[in-house]
């Protein structure tokens, strides 16, 4: 049996993992964020894990100051 937290992430995910050190806001929604939700989401974002359907422009890159990681979870890059 597999124990999972209340976000629904088995305690030694990574997730987890990132949650025991820092503070971590997950879109739980199927559609992507809106643009302006995604800026002002980034705005005191450290790091970012997009997927494909985020789209990482200068408009979202200038909107967040403080953003020194970019990951995309998907195969290529078009979206940054």
């Amino acid at each position: 049996m597999t124990r999972t937290l209340p976000g629904g992430e088995a305690p030694d995910s990574p997730l987890a993992r990132l949650r025991a050190i820092t503070d971590v806001e997950v879109w739980d929604q199927f559609d992507p964020p809106p643009p302006d939700v995604l800026r002002a989401q980034l705005a005191e974002a450290d790091a970012v894990l997009t997927m494909l359907t985020e789209r990482i422009d200068a408009d979202v890159l200038d909107a967040a100051p403080r953003l020194r990681v970019v990951a995309n979870l998907a195969v290529g890059y078009d979206n940054i």
